[in-house]
């Protein structure tokens, strides 16, 4: 296990070298981080208001229920997708 946790921690100091090496590369996980957070409050605002995260952890079983679920699974694939699109971005570069 020691092992594991020694090679990330290698992993990171290495990654952490290239960054300071070329620091413009920084701006890509940074982007990542804010269009994440847009995506976020974009889903979660509305879910909110409109009660659908109640609906999800209500007793029963129900349509609006199932709504909640796709929007919640909609967040996952819409935030994947800024991040994977990020780091493919970084690692072209």
């Amino acid at each position: 296990m020691f092992a594991r946790l020694s090679n990330s921690w290698e992993l990171v100091k290495a990654s952490w070298a290239v960054l300071r090496a070329d620091k413009e590369l920084i701006v890509f996980p940074l982007v990542s981080a804010v269009a994440s957070l847009i995506v976020l409050i974009t889903f979660a605002v509305p879910m909110l208001l409109s009660g659908l995260f109640e609906a999800m952890f209500a007793d029963g079983f129900g349509a609006v229920r199932l709504v909640g679920y796709a929007v919640a699974f909609l967040l996952y694939l819409v935030q994947y997708f800024v991040i994977i699109f990020s780091n493919t971005a970084l690692l072209a570069s």
